[in-house]
């Protein structure tokens, strides 16, 4: 089973009960630890009511839920390393990076996000 499979069976024991996976792709989500920049590797997911970043640590995991309702922008870009997706989020900007390209897995997952904070 691939990664993204792994991980993403993992993040429906933290979804609720009706929540559907509508799509998802793997990458890095960059963060700021001890005024350090570093990337968590992970899945984001868009499901009806929110973007999700899920990520596996050697105990544990990493859950981080952006509501569309909180989500004012966001921005797409391509690059050697992948596709980066940037978004503001209650005033905080978030970074997805090196999201390898998974068929129109990224493609979806924009429009997605886009369909929803347009409709707010």
């Amino acid at each position: 089973m691939s990664k993204i499979n792994k991980l993403t069976e993992k993040v429906k024991e933290h979804l609720d009960i009706n929540e559907n996976i509508l799509t998802v792709v793997l990458g890095s989500y960059e963060i700021e630890r001890f005024g350090q920049k570093t990337a968590r590797k992970g899945i984001f997911l868009t499901t009806d009511d929110r973007l999700v970043f899920f990520a596996k640590k050697l105990i544990g995991y990493e859950l981080e839920v952006f509501p569309y309702s909180n989500i004012s922008s966001i921005e797409v870009g391509k690059g050697i390393m992948g596709h980066t997706i940037s978004f503001f989020a209650s005033g905080n900007k978030v970074k997805m990076k090196w999201i390898i390209r998974q068929d129109d897995s990224v493609k979806k997952l924009v429009n997605h996000i886009r369909d929803h904070i347009c409709k707010k």
